[in-house]
């Protein structure tokens, strides 16, 4: 492969800026999210603002009440995709999911 044709592939292998820094936005907003979960109400993980494209059950697997296994269960109980991400998710499923954790940090 000739230098020229190495850079125009190059080039077309390289991610635009602004791609770069739309996924590095998604990955903030999912760690502030599973950070939240971690340590605040379910309430207030899922109401926060820049919390929006972390998945629901990304969310729920880390809260100290559930985990993996019963933050499925109470996803499926609720009728609530597991793919679904936050800001996906209606008022009235956040405050579902918050009430039905199980423990008092909901």
């Amino acid at each position: 492969m000739s230098r020229q044709q190495e850079a125009r592939y190059n080039s077309h292998m390289e991610v635009p800026g602004t791609a770069r820094s739309t996924v590095q936005r998604w990955r903030d907003e999912i760690d502030r999210a599973v950070e939240l979960a971690s340590a605040e109400p379910l309430s207030v993980a899922l109401a926060a603002p820049g919390c929006g494209h972390c998945y629901v059950v990304k969310a729920l697997d880390v809260h100290p009440c559930l985990g993996k296994v019963r933050g499925r269960r109470l996803l499926a109980s609720l009728g609530v995709a597991q793919s679904a991400r936050i800001e996906d998710i209606s008022e009235k499923d956040r405050a579902a999911i918050a009430a039905n954790c199980g423990c008092g940090r909901g």
